[in-house]
């Protein structure tokens, strides 16, 4: 079905993003980074709610942008927390 196929979009997503998150990171700062992330969270909802009305394509687009925030957000919130640990 479309949502497995969509779930593991997501994960090659994050995992491709886990690795370009350090250098994403360093370019940005910690709150940029993490600003960024949240963002593509943001996008993701914003773009489920236009894709309600059955635009499948859509959805998978939003999949990839979830993933890559999901894998700045991995990197970035560590660091984040160990700082201010």
């Amino acid at each position: 079905s479309w949502f497995h196929a969509d779930r593991r979009r997501a994960d090659g997503s994050f995992a491709l993003a886990s690795l370009v998150a350090p250098s994403i990171h360093q370019r940005l700062g910690t709150r940029g980074a993490v600003l960024l992330a949240n963002s593509c969270f943001v996008a993701f909802m914003l773009m489920l709610i236009v894709a309600a009305g059955g635009a499948a394509p859509l959805v998978l687009l939003a999949s990839l942008v979830c993933g890559s925030g999901a894998g700045v957000l991995w990197i970035s919130q560590g660091i984040w927390i160990t700082r201010l640990a």
